[in-house]
């Protein structure tokens, strides 16, 4: 069975619109509204946390540019501060015109560029050659397609993967790493990605 609360929208397709909301850079939510208030600000000032969704939008960009319209691709939003019950979470939005198929639109943008990082092949090699472990769901997509052109997948984060036979479950957590990354920070990011599992 598979239980997914993941807040980050992979793409949605309506029509010839193709949507993607990229999520990069996460603080925990505060004890009190001060503290809460004053994380949400931190995140939204991060240069590192900015320098990494902007990196992300640009992946996205390109993947959308090998299947949209010419000059159709475009950024309505960036850095977005959303909350949620034990995140905040640093979202863009990339939006686009497209007539591609289905299988071209996977084809182009899995895996999600929030996943890999640059460059997306290199990345993949990488973590294939360090992970001891596959990542079965985590880190791919749920969603679903229509005939009526209209679709919508998620990024399976924040996704329980469970087995009833063994009577055990499997949570992925983890974190963008670049080359300023402390590994103490990342720890702490990969543990406030996992409150939402004793979250009330």
């Amino acid at each position: 069975a598979v239980c997914s609360v993941s807040p980050e929208l992979f793409f949605r397709l309506d029509g010839a619109l193709l949507t993607s909301r990229p999520m990069k850079g996460t603080a925990s939510r505060g004890r009190y509204p001060a503290e809460d208030r004053a994380r949400a600000e931190w995140l939204r000032n991060s240069q590192k946390n900015r320098a990494e969704n902007t990196m992300i939008v640009d992946m996205i960009r390109n993947d959308f540019g090998r299947i949209a319209a010419t000059g159709s691709v475009t950024v309505p939003s960036a850095y977005d501060i959303e909350r949620y019950p034990t995140a905040w979470q640093m979202t863009s939005t990339v939006t686009a015109r497209s007539s591609a198929s289905p299988a071209q639109i996977l084809a182009a943008l899995f895996p999600c560029a929030s996943i890999t990082g640059a460059p997306k092949a290199r990345t993949m090699a990488i973590i294939g050659e360090l992970e001891t472990t596959p990542r079965k769901l985590y880190t791919g997509s749920i969603g679903f397609f229509s005939p009526q052109r209209r679709a919508q997948f998620n990024v399976a984060i924040r996704t329980v993967l469970i087995d009833r036979r063994s009577s055990r479950a499997e949570y992925g957590v983890g974190g963008g790493i670049v080359w300023d990354s402390a590994a103490d920070e990342e720890f702490a990011e990969t543990r406030t990605k996992a409150k939402v599992l004793t979250a009330k």
